[in-house]
């Protein structure tokens, strides 16, 4: 075979090498490039043929739970709590009630050394009846007119200032008794007698006897069922007991992190054993989830959700 025969052969075979890796040009290609390739392809197919409802929207039915009881930490808190400050300067007296001391409505807690404010009382009320005397007197002069305005309207300014004095006097003598507003518990005392104490110093702290409140934090979605009125069984650890109950207020304001609100419920009756600060479980039992509006206005018999 001579040269140029040569050269003929392999321009032929090169042309058939290059047509060949034309039409199988996909063979090389990568699998990032197929996997490319397939999704465009899926999305375009969707586009074409869109679903009767999209993929992300879904129906569920919830249904309320009232197969269980509800249950949350509760905690006692007084129905009544009063928080005693010192009204004026003053040495204290007279002081019968200890820390955990019960008393009845209008007994004296604290009294105040008040010798310097009755004296005073004293002295306003014999320079009223002078003047009291004087104002008759003048009034009489007055018709016959023998007396002049000035000093008439003099008499008369001055027994209207002691009857002012004597109204003041009078009043700071009232809180040298402060009275119980109700029957109630001594608990916390801060002062002694003898002890002498500025206006304004806190002095006591007193809880009435009356059913006391149950505190909670409970999910805020059980506002959809749970409303005032619901009863509820409260347990305390201390007394080992349950005691019935009923929600009397909800606060306006749900916790955007915890998706909680608080709630309180009173106990149904006064018991002695219980104090503020006792803590417990609260259970909302299976029949207070019966067919009513909850606190969001949904009424648990029609609603589907938990």
């Amino acid at each position: 075979m001579n040269s140029r025969s040569q050269y003929l052969f392999l321009f032929l075979f090169f042309v058939s090498v290059a047509i060949f890796f034309t039409n199988k040009k996909y063979s090389f290609a990568t699998s990032d490039e197929i996997n490319q390739k397939n999704l465009v392809l899926e999305v375009v197919e969707d586009v074409a043929n869109p679903p009767s409802q999209p993929p992300f929207v879904k129906e569920k039915s919830f249904q309320l739970d009232k197969s269980q009881d509800y249950e949350v930490q509760a905690v006692l808190s007084a129905g009544k709590a009063l928080l005693i400050s010192a009204p004026m300067d003053g040495s204290l007296k007279f002081i019968p009630f200890e820390n955990g001391d019960t008393f009845k409505k209008n007994d004296i807690l604290i009294r105040y050394d008040c010798s310097a404010e009755k004296s005073k009382v004293a002295e306003i009320k014999a320079r009223l009846s002078i003047s009291s005397r004087q104002v008759e007197a003048y009034e009489r002069l007055k018709k016959m007119d023998v007396v002049a305005d000035v000093e008439y309207v003099s008499i008369i300014g001055q027994h209207k200032q002691n009857q002012a004095l004597l109204a003041q006097a009078s009043t700071r003598l009232k809180m040298c008794d402060i009275k119980a507003p109700f029957d109630g518990r001594v608990q916390d005392k801060q002062v002694d007698v003898n002890e002498v104490v500025k206006s304004g110093r806190f002095l006591m702290k007193i809880n009435s006897n009356e059913p006391l409140n149950v505190e909670m934090l409970v999910p805020s979605v059980w506002l959809r069922w749970l409303n005032i009125g619901t009863s509820l069984d409260v347990f305390i650890t201390e007394s080992a007991k349950t005691y019935l109950a009923n929600v009397i207020r909800i606060h306006g304001e749900v916790d955007p992190v915890s998706k909680s609100v608080r709630i309180v419920a009173k106990v149904n009756s006064y018991e002695e054993e219980l104090l503020p600060g006792m803590s417990g479980k609260a259970t909302f039992e299976r029949s207070s989830r019966k067919e009513t509006n909850g606190f969001m206005g949904l009424k648990t018999g029609s609603y589907n959700g938990r």
